[in-house]
């Protein structure tokens, strides 16, 4: 299985419709707004899936070397936010106050897996069979994907996401504007935003991507698994299936005892 962040970033002027925005944070003094209130702070997760087919002799370029079939799970972070700013002028500079209202964090995993496509018909039953098995060993990569992510996402978020009521910054006299005071403060949340955004999906990347080396090393990567009993067997639908379930439930036990 391949794991691929992927981190998008919304923000919010004002009352104005989000847009899409990349920055940099420059000289954030955090201090202001001492008094103002917490953040109100929402975090939302989906998950999506599909399948879809290769020809072997010209698979896509996404494919790993010495895979016969692989599965991406593709995270995205987006985020949503309400701010105010409040600018006071002084003798050679003027500052800018900045609170944060409320962000909305959107966690997604979208599921690709990747098979060879199908024997055919006149294909000799021991194909068939092995192609079925193959795709029920991504079928678990899916499965644990899917499970972890719906398991641990939000509360990754929760934990990354420390949001403060809000900043100051200084602003030069020459740009003691105010259309330049709220787009520099939009920016300034948005550059804070992104940072939190980028740390939960790598958190999130590295718990989905130890769950499936785990899974893989269980079931020689599809061509091996444990029979009920516990001893080595070759894979099947039924072990393979298993095995996802046994490191899924594993991954979250030690994952709520890591984050209680």
């Amino acid at each position: 299985m391949k794991i691929i962040g992927r981190r998008d970033f919304l923000r919010r002027l004002g009352n104005s419709a989000a847009v899409a925005f990349s920055g940099s944070i420059i000289g954030i003094l955090w201090q202001g707004n001492a008094n103002a209130d917490e953040p109100k702070i929402q975090i939302k997760h989906e998950v999506s899936s599909k399948g879809r087919t290769f020809d072997p002799q010209n698979p896509p370029a996404e494919k790993p070397a010495n895979e016969d079939a692989f599965t991406l799970c593709e995270i995205t972070c987006k985020f949503s936010f309400q701010h105010q700013y409040r600018m006071r002028r002084s003798e050679g500079f003027c500052a800018v106050e900045v609170t944060i209202k409320s962000v909305t964090i959107d966690m997604n995993l979208a599921i690709k897996i990747w098979m060879p496509n199908e024997p055919s018909a006149q294909a000799p039953a021991e194909e068939k069979l092995a192609w079925r098995v193959l795709l029920r060993h991504e079928n678990g990569h899916s499965l644990i994907c899917r499970r972890l992510f719906d398991a641990i996402a939000e509360k990754l978020a929760h934990e990354q996401f420390r949001v403060p009521p809000g900043f100051s910054f200084i602003l030069p006299p020459n740009d003691c504007k105010d259309e330049t005071a709220k787009k520099e403060s939009a920016e300034r949340v948005s550059d804070l935003l992104r940072g939190f955004c980028d740390k939960t999906s790598e958190a999130v990347e590295a718990e989905l991507k130890k769950a499936a080396d785990t899974y893989d090393l269980a079931t020689a990567h599809g061509t091996a698994g444990s029979g009920p009993g516990g001893g080595s067997e070759p894979a099947t639908k039924e072990n393979q299936t298993r095995a996802a379930e046994k490191v899924v439930a594993d991954a979250v036990a030690a994952f709520n005892t890591a984050h209680h």
